[in-house]
């Protein structure tokens, strides 16, 4: 990695990277590497998430970001200033993570445990409503018995 963005960007001693503000040139090689998601969570109009296309029905691919369009997000976006970039590339990237985390959770609903666990919590909700069900109806019934 230093070896490639090394006219990029500089690591002191304590491992923090120091980037060249005033560099437009650095700036646009180091968002040039940026992964698809975080374009595509950038620009407004799309979720970030890989889209498949499916041409006749035979093969499913990636639909990648065209570089063109990689170049017109990225230079929106070196127009702002460097907070206001931060702060975007952030809640991008929160973005992601967000999905991420959604799709762990499906994944997990589909386990067999937590199917398991789903069931017994259902009939569990089942059996203490038709229980209250019943002590209702039985208490009811005795007060009917105790008033006549």
């Amino acid at each position: 990695m230093k070896e490639h963005f090394n006219d990029a960007f500089q690591i002191d001693e304590s491992g923090i990277f120091l980037i060249d503000e005033t560099d437009l040139i650095s700036r646009k090689h180091l968002l040039s590497n940026l992964n698809d998601n975080v374009f595509q969570s950038i620009d407004k109009n799309r979720f970030a998430m890989r889209v498949y296309k499916n041409e006749n029905r035979v093969k499913t691919g990636k639909d990648p970001l065209e570089v063109v369009e990689k170049v017109e997000i990225a230079e929106e976006l070196l127009e702002k200033s460097i907070k206001e970039q931060q702060k975007i590339l952030k809640h991008s990237i929160d973005k992601i993570l967000q999905l991420h985390r959604n799709t762990s959770i499906f994944l997990f609903m589909l386990t067999g445990p937590f199917f398991l666990f789903f069931m017994v919590f259902k009939y569990s909700m089942k059996g203490i409503l038709l229980t209250y069900l019943w002590r209702c109806r039985k208490n009811a019934e005795k007060q009917r018995l105790a008033d006549e």
